[in-house]
């Protein structure tokens, strides 16, 4: 019972910092420093792998509109799934 009071709390403290990443708000190795650990939860361990591909991209965003469009799209998508309480693991 204590996982299950503990995980919205998880997924809240997740939405906020990543949508404070894909907004620029947030570096995001911060992002990543900050995250929640939780190996129960799919979703958020896949979305923390991903973290670090958004952060190595930086450069290819800058050079490239399109890249940049689909990565926060792919992240905006994650975002929903995250928000929603969606618990199927995402494609990465």
């Amino acid at each position: 019972m204590d996982n299950i009071e503990k995980k919205p709390n998880k997924r809240a403290t997740a939405v906020l910092l990543l949508r404070q990443m894909i907004n620029g708000q947030l570096p995001a190795q911060e992002a990543i420093d900050k995250w929640p650990k939780d190996s129960s939860d799919l979703l958020l361990n896949n979305i923390y792998g991903l973290l670090y591909h958004w952060r190595d991209d930086a450069d290819i965003r800058k050079k490239d509109h399109r890249y940049y469009i689909w990565q926060k799209k792919q992240f905006e998508d994650l975002l929903t799934q995250l928000a929603s309480g969606d618990e199927q693991q995402s494609e990465g």
